[in-house]
């Protein structure tokens, strides 16, 4: 098993050695599913053993960076909001995401979609295009929170992360 760093020069560092990799039991590795299992704001990785019971691996980077999950629900659109697509401006960087299924082989990704925000604490403008072709937009909203949007119904809720 292999981790990559993206080191935003449009090339990757391993990293596995340094997350620990080396040390997990061999195996026959065929799924990969990543999500925020523990609401931390950091992304979890669960693997799937062929022959054997599944491996989670709890982030527990230490980090000053801020990072925020989506949760969206469709009314018009499909009600997992699959298709659906937020972009997340900061004012220094644009990052865009789309709600997806079918994530990996036997696997599925969180629905959530995270954005890690480097050291901005506030997200300028967050845009959101549903599948049915509505267009939502909130601004200045505070990092390190979960934020759940209903379509045509705005903001329901802002929890913020789990210490």
């Amino acid at each position: 098993m292999v981790l990559f760093r993206n080191k935003h020069d449009r090339t990757f560092e391993d990293v596995s050695k340094a997350a620990g990799f080396e040390n997990l039991r061999s195996a026959s590795w065929r799924g990969l599913a990543v999500g925020d299992i523990n609401n931390d704001g950091k992304l979890d990785i669960l693997v799937m053993d062929a022959d054997g019971p599944p491996l989670l691996l709890l982030n527990k980077t230490e980090s000053k960076n801020h990072s925020v999950l989506f949760r969206l629900v469709g009314t018009t659109s499909n009600k997992a909001a699959i298709g659906a697509r937020v972009i997340v401006d900061t004012g220094d960087f644009q990052q865009t995401s789309e709600v997806q299924s079918g994530s990996s082989y036997l696997s599925q990704n969180d629905l959530r979609l995270h954005f890690g925000l480097g050291t901005h604490t506030n997200i300028k403008r967050v845009q959101i295009l549903w599948p049915s072709g509505r267009k939502e937009v909130f601004s200045d909203l505070p990092a390190d929170n979960i934020y759940s949007i209903v379509e045509g119904h705005g903001l329901q809720q802002k929890a913020p992360f789990q210490k």
